[in-house]
């Protein structure tokens, strides 16, 4: 891994997102990275009569992630972000990859998402005469998700 050493706490700088292998857009706050499966759970008798529950994985639920960044004019990620949000599965789908950069701009850490798309866009709060850039929050949901370092 680049730029840690053993027992390092992983410090990520930069984040971006790659669809189709190219890096499309940066952020700086990406948030609700994760994976979670169903349980489910069995209650059988023992001899004796008496009740047991046991606890077995089930269906992976995939997940969302939150994306924030300054507003900009990506067009080829704000394109992918509208047919998204517009319901065009056939281009909006695809597996993508958020990477995190450390201080000198090597990734250190990426996760791969499968079958991702936009499913919200927002924009922050726009005030006349503020020295405030405008925010724009993305949040993707996908189907599965793989880490995988550098």
């Amino acid at each position: 891994m680049s730029g840690m050493n053993p027992g390092d706490s992983l410090t990520a700088h930069n984040f971006t997102i790659q669809i189709d292998g190219i890096v499309c857009a940066w952020f700086s706050q990406i948030s609700g990275l994760g994976k979670s499966v169903e349980v489910i759970s069995h209650v059988q008798n023992n001899q004796q009569g008496s009740p047991k529950v046991s606890k077995s994985p089930g269906i992976s639920k995939g997940g969302e992630v939150t994306l924030t960044r300054g507003s900009d004019s990506t067009e080829e990620f704000n394109a992918w972000v509208e047919e998204g949000v517009s319901g065009n599965m056939a281009v909006a789908r695809k597996n993508i990859s958020v990477i995190y950069m450390d201080y000198t701009g090597s990734p250190i850490k990426r996760f791969n998402l499968t079958n991702a798309w936009a499913c919200d866009h927002k924009y922050g709060d726009l005030e006349a005469g503020s020295n405030n850039h405008v925010n724009e929050t993305i949040t993707i949901t996908y189907e599965d998700i793989k880490e995988v370092k550098g």
